[in-house]
Parts: structure tokens; sequence; C-alpha cells
């Protein structure tokens, strides 16, 4: 009696172990990479935002809109603690920075959380009209490169993100 050679199609268990195996993990790999992937890009968003708000403050100061019956100052921003900053208007030009008493709010903006401002807390650039001349921290344009530095981190990666306002008004994300 002859024997016949019978071919086995299909996959042994140990093979079909060790290709879950390396899936598994790639996709652990995948995963871990993703989330500082993610929070990488949420610190540059919040930057972006933080730097388009700078500049609507720069716009404001720009316009003719009258606010409660009366043409502003000037509009600026103010990094009020870690996690709040805000955009404001000042109705005196005698007054080139953020005084709580007689500042107005315009709005206040919150950064997400993990992502806190650790560089620029309690200052301000206040943007005055029509030029906009910008003062930071009420002191006039000197052409000595006055800095306003807002830095924000984000808290997992450690990462830093600069957002510099210069005397001359320009923005710029280091």
């Amino acid at each position: 009696m002859e024997v016949q050679n019978q071919k086995k199609n299909g996959f042994t268990i140990w093979e079909l172990l060790v290709v879950m195996a390396i899936i598994g993990i790639v996709s652990a790999i995948v995963l871990a990479q993703n989330q500082y992937f993610n929070s990488r890009r949420q610190l540059q968003r919040a930057v972006q935002e933080l730097s388009v708000n700078i500049r609507w403050a720069q716009g404001m100061a720009l316009e003719t809109q009258l606010a409660g019956g009366v043409l502003p100052a000037g509009y600026g921003i103010y990094v009020k603690d870690a996690s709040h900053y805000l955009i404001f208007y000042n109705l005196s030009s005698a007054v080139k920075t953020y005084v709580a008493a007689t500042s107005q709010t315009l709005k206040e903006f919150t950064l997400p959380s993990g992502i806190p401002l650790i560089g620029g807390v309690g200052q301000n650039a206040f943007f005055l009209k029509p030029n906009p001349d910008c003062y930071i921290n009420n002191n006039p344009p000197s052409g000595f490169e006055d800095n306003l530095d807002i830095i924000l981190r984000d808290n997992k990666t450690m990462t830093t993100k600069t957002i510099r306002i210069n005397d001359g008004c320009l923005v710029k994300i280091l």
C-alpha cells in the first residue's frame, strides 16, 4: 500500500500567535507615539490660538469700533495666571497697561488642561490707537527690543513654545 503525501493547508497555532504578538507590539508602539503626537498637537493649537488672539487685539486697535459708546484708546493682552489670559481695552490713553480696576475685559480665554503658561504671567502688551504703538508692561516703544515672552508648556512631553511680542508690535512663535 502506498502512502500519499497529503499537504496540509493553513497555519499552525504557533504561527498565528507569533503574528498576533508582532501586531500587538506594533500597535502598542503606535498608540504610545500617538498620545505624544496628540499632546504636541494640543500645544501647537494653543500657541496658534494665543497668537491669533494677540493679532486680534492688534487689529482692534486699528478699528474705530465703539465700546460702550466710547472709542477705546487701545487694546491689549494680559496674561492673568497659568491657565488664563484676556483681551482688554482701556478708555484713557494715559493708561497703557492692564489695571484691574479700570481696564475693561473684552474676552477671557482658558488654556487646555495640561498646557500651562509658565512665562509672562502677570505681564501685558498694549496696542495704542491709532498707530498702534506697542507698550510692553507700560514701557513705550524704545527700539531696544523690549519683549514680552509668553511661554506655554506641554506637561506630558515637557515641550515648550514661546510667543514673543516685541515693542515694534511683531508677534513671533519661537
